[in-house]
C-alpha cells in the first residue's frame, strides 16, 4: 500500500487567500494523484515559521498510524515545499525514532528558516530522496539557503537525486510569479493524473505577456530584483514539475525491485531507542 503526505510552503495566514495562492502548487497536485491508498495534505506555515515543527509531528503521526494499520508492505511518500520541505524532513526524522522507513522523499526547494525543526540532513530511514532546488544564478531568495542537501548515512539512503532550476523560490513550488512586481499567483500548471506528466501553463494576464522579458522583483520585507524573467519563470517552473513527476514515477517503479532484493525499503527498522 502507498501512503502520501505533503506539506506546502509558507504563505498567507488567511485560509481563503492561502488556498487560492496554493491551489495548484506542486505538493497539492501530487496529493491529488490516484496512486495513493491513503493521503494527507497540510497547508504550510505562516510567515514566522513557528508552526513548522507541529506540522512535522502531524505528518509523522498520520504516516505512523497508516503504517501500523496496513496489512502488507507500506510505502510512505513524503513531500514538502519551502519550510514545508523542512517539515517533511523532520517528519522523516520522527518516523525514524519509531522504526518506520520512508520509501521516497520529494522536496521542492526545502528551506529551514525556523528553530522548530532540524532538517539540514536527510535521515537514513529515507530510501529514495529527490530535491529540486532553485539555482543560485536565479538570484531568488538568496538569504533562504537550502536544507536537505546532505544525507545522514550515504550507505543507507539508496538513491539521492537533486537538480537545480533557474526560477524563483515561488516557481520552485508551483506558484510562479505572473507579474514582475507584486503578489505571486499560481499559473495553470496542472497534473495529468493518469499519465504522470505535467502540462505547461499559459500566461495568466495580458500584462504578464507584455512583461515576459522583464526581470522579477520579489517583494517581502525587502524588494529584491532577481535574474529571472517572467518567461524564464514559467518555463523553468514547468520543468520543476516535470522533473519531480519523473522522479516519483521512478520511485514507484523501483518498489518491486526493492521487494525482490529484500531491501528494507518499507519494513520496520527495529527498536532504535
Amino acid at each position: 500500500m502507498t501512503f502520501f503526505f505533503g506539506i506546502d510552503g509558507t504563505g498567507e495566514a488567511n485560509e481563503y487567500d492561502y488556498s487560492r495562492t496554493f491551489e495548484n502548487s506542486f505538493v497539492r497536485q501530487l496529493s491529488r494523484l490516484p496512486n495513493w491508498a491513503y493521503k494527507g495534505y497540510y497547508r504550510g506555515p505562516t510567515g514566522s515559521g513557528s508552526e513548522t515543527g507541529l506540522l512535522a509531528e502531524k505528518a509523522a503521526n498520520f504516516c505512523k498510524i497508516a503504517f501500523e494499520q496496513s496489512s502488507g508492505p507500506a510505502r510512505i511518500f513524503l513531500s514538502g515545499y519551502s519550510r514545508g520541505g523542512a517539515a517533511a524532513i523532520e517528519a522523516a526524522n520522527i518516523l525514524q525514532t519509531h522504526g518506520v522507513n520512508v520509501h521516497s522523499l520529494l522536496l521542492f526547494d526545502a528551506v529551514q528558516r525556523t528553530g522548530t525543526v532540524s532538517a539540514q540532513k536527510i535521515p537514513s530511514n529515507v530510501k529514495i530522496a529527490n530535491h529540486a532546488m532553485r539555482s543560485p544564478e536565479s538570484g531568488s531568495r538568496i538569504a533562504f539557503g537550502n536544507c536537505g542537501k546532505l544525507l545522514e548515512d550515504y550507505s543507507k539512503t539508496l538513491l539521492f537525486s537533486e537538480n537545480s532550476f533557474r526560477c524563483t523560490h515561488g516557481g520552485m513550488g508551483g506558484v510562479p510569479w505572473t507579474t514582475t512586481q507584486g503578489v505571486s499567483v499560481p499559473e495553470v500548471i496542472g497534473v495529468a493524473t493518469q499519465g504522470l506528466s505535467y502540462k505547461t501553463g499559459k500566461w495568466a494576464t495580458s500584462q504578464a505577456r507584455s512583461e515576459e522579458n522583464r526581470k522579477i522583483v520579489e517583494t517581502g520585507s525587502l524588494r529584491v530584483s532577481t535574474n529571472v524573467t517572467l518567461a524564464d519563470e514559467l518555463r523553468e517552473s514547468a520543468r520543476v514539475g516535470q522533473w519531480m513527476i519523473s522522479r516519483l514515477s521512478h520511485s514507484i517503479q523501483m518498489a518491486p525491485e526493492f521487494e525482490r532484493k529484500g531491501l528494507p525499503a518499507y519494513e520496520r527498522l527495529g527498536n532504535l531507542a
